[in-house]
């Protein structure tokens, strides 16, 4: 690789390796400006009128921008970049694993430190095109609005709790739940559409098993094709490239997930395995040659995409100068944002999620959730709300989507009836079930008054009673389109609906994917056993059942 030059900034980089601020050569920043001036029609559009500028706190002794990174990181983050600019244009870069619902949670709790005491309003989301403007949450903002500090409600409950299910991102329920925090597009459609081939993701490995068999004595060969011949294909290749430090140092930079490589070390170390194949005369196929150039392709279309979101994010700061700014990207990304930025004259954090940085894989969607996900589906498992919702067909149940809004509605609705049930019957041991009935379905209805999914025609709650679990409530759920969705819901025994602010709400769901497996539950099928009761706030679980009309 090229020999590194610094660039006139000051960097100060946490962790032991510090891998994650090194820069390239002047002429890749030299070429990376031109790039940002010439791109046209990337540049995130000027913010609404309706997004709000809220300049930094003036203060006699301002924070400095390291105290500032150690507190928003304290406990959940790890502070791994940060780059003294403008201290009028300060951008924050959170680094994720897009399958982690506690990587999410954990930087939905340093957004919101950032909102709370340093005015953050504006969020830059990976994926959202710049074209399309900022998400359009309105829906979800009701008067009178949810602010910092202030004890949260059954609406911020169900939020938080889309966010620990992993239905939604961090910056998502940050915009969710306040309504002046702006979520921008800062993404290009046609490049964050650009797909690969899973046989082109392998095609490094293909390779670096190419590449050291040219080398390996006949004993080496022979304990290599053992392991294969037995299947035990990850013993092979780790055996096998072990056999040649070429490809054990490149594959330990690739397989690297707390050091990680940038696209631009990528392509810098695809072309070396192309070529190192040619010197060594390596016996990989036109099969491999092909996989590769794509992989190519794609990762030229991930480091096009720094570029464009550089480019939308100083816009932006331009836009809203003086609080902090802050984005929430793959760490492929984070290299070229941060020589960009750093370029531009700006002051820059790097943050990584704690469960990213020491690798703590508790709270990972499952294979099946994420392959979910990535189709458009909801990741809920089979027996739960968002399976029934989306019939693992429809448009991805994002926070301004249609599938979401109905599930957070018919979150809210379930949690409502079981708190008022249980009050009802607590206050009125001695009234029929009948008079509990009425007094819910009256409740009910004056409250969907106020806002009610289209497809919805009505809600009807049909029983109460009590069980050695507490009291529960039945309701079902009458859609347009002629089918039915049935819920039980209770509230969990022993627990109460957390009388806390949105911070301490936040941990309780770190605290729940700490202590859950490393992968989503996913329950058996319904068809098979009783349903799973699936949480959808702090205090209330829900058996749901469907049928067609």
């Amino acid at each position: 690789m090229p020999a590194e030059l610094a660039l006139p900034v000051t960097y100060r980089t946490k962790g032991e390796k510090g891998k994650m601020n090194r820069m390239k050569s002047l002429q890749i920043l030299i070429g990376g400006l031109l790039i940002i001036i010439l791109v046209t029609g990337c540049v995130a559009p000027t913010p609404p009128l309706t997004a709000t500028q809220i300049p930094a706190t003036s203060t006699v002794n301002p924070p400095s921008l390291d105290d500032m990174a150690e507190k928003v990181a304290e406990d959940v983050g790890a502070v791994m970049t940060v780059v003294d600019g403008d201290p009028s244009t300060i951008l924050f870069i959170f680094e994720e694993r897009h399958d982690s619902r506690l990587g999410q949670v954990e930087i939905a709790i340093m957004l919101n430190r950032l909102y709370e005491d340093y005015n953050l309003r504006h969020i830059g989301l990976e994926g959202q095109p710049a074209s399309a403007g900022p998400l359009d949450l309105s829906w979800a903002h009701v008067e009178p609005f949810y602010e910092a500090g202030q004890l949260i409600t059954g609406r911020e409950d169900v939020i938080v709790q889309t966010l620990e299910d992993g239905e939604i991102s961090s910056a998502e329920a940050i915009g969710l739940i306040y309504n002046d925090a702006v979520i921008d597009g800062i993404d290009d459609a046609d490049l964050y559409n650009f797909e690969t081939t899973a046989a082109a993701y392998n095609a490094p490995q293909a390779y670096l098993v190419s590449i050291a068999w040219t080398g390996m004595t006949d004993v080496e060969r022979s304990a290599s094709q053992a392991l294969y011949d037995a299947g035990k294909y990850a013993e092979f290749f780790d055996f096998t490239i072990a056999t040649d430090d070429y490809t054990a140092e490149t594959w330990a930079v690739l397989n690297d997930i707390i050091e990680i490589a940038s696209a631009e070390e990528w392509l810098e170390i695809l072309d070396g395995l192309q070529q190192k194949a040619v010197e060594v005369n390596a016996p990989v196929t036109s099969e491999d040659e092909s996989n590769l150039a794509d992989l190519r392709e794609y990762i030229e279309h991930v480091a096009q995409r720094s570029e464009v979101m550089a480019a939308n994010m100083l816009a932006l700061a331009e836009a809203y100068p003086g609080a902090p700014l802050a984005m929430t990207v793959g760490a492929l990304h984070t290299t070229r944002l941060v020589e960009l930025f750093s370029l531009a004259g700006a002051s820059v954090v790097v943050l990584r999620a704690l469960s990213l940085a020491e690798d703590n894989r508790a709270g990972l969607l499952s294979v099946e959730a994420y392959n979910r996900k990535t189709a458009g589906q909801s990741v809920d498992p089979d027996g739960w709300l968002g399976s029934f919702l989306d019939g693992r067909k429809k448009p991805p149940p994002v926070s301004e989507g249609e599938p979401y809004k109905m599930g957070y509605f018919l979150r809210q609705i379930a949690q409502n009836l079981a708190n008022l049930a249980a009050s009802e019957w607590a206050k009125s041991p001695d009234s029929s079930e009948e008079d509990i009935l009425k007094g819910l379905q009256a409740i009910l209805d004056s409250s969907l008054t106020y806002w009610k999914p289209d497809g919805i025609e009505r809600i009807l709650v049909e029983n109460v009673g009590a069980d050695p679990s507490g009291v529960y409530v039945s309701f079902k759920v009458e859609f347009r389109d002629g089918t039915f969705l049935f819920g039980t819901a209770r509230l969990i025994p022993g627990k109460s609906k957390e009388q806390v602010t949105l911070g301490p709400r936040m941990d309780i769901s770190r605290y729940n994917l700490l202590m859950q497996q490393s992968e989503f539950p996913i329950p058996a099928p319904p068809s098979t056993s009783a349903p799973v009761p699936q949480p959808v706030c702090s205090d209330t679980v829900v058996e749901w059942s469907q049928s067609g009309g």
